[in-house]
């Protein structure tokens, strides 16, 4: 039975005469000029924030002050990690209130899904 059947050769696109120099071109950007960028962007930031936060939460007495700059170290520190990624944080309409038997599921959509 499985004689009538026959496999579909897959025509492999990237090794056209006319697509190959841009499917290269592309992963050359990829991977020796964007990935790099990248990762030092991710490295810095990451050592850059991680100093302040420690320096902020050794040196400063506790405070609403301290509180306030730690929240928004955490922010840029979480911020630096979807920026080097390239994705793109949008909140849409009022942020919900807590209340008893409520429960807030975060809605989002990725390449990945």
């Amino acid at each position: 039975f499985t004689k009538c059947f026959n496999k579909a050769s897959k025509t492999v696109w990237n090794f056209n005469a006319y697509l190959f120099p841009f499917w290269l071109a592309g992963v050359f950007v990829r991977y020796l000029v964007l990935f790099p960028l990248r990762l030092v962007w991710l490295l810095s930031s990451f050592f850059v924030l991680n100093v302040l936060f420690a320096l902020s939460r050794m040196l400063l007495p506790k405070s609403d002050f301290k509180f306030r700059l730690n929240t928004i170290i955490v922010h840029l520190i979480s911020f630096c990690w979807v920026a080097s990624w390239s994705a793109v944080i949008q909140c849409h309409g009022p942020k919900p209130t807590s209340s008893n038997g409520r429960v807030y599921v975060s809605n989002h959509t990725s390449m990945i899904d």
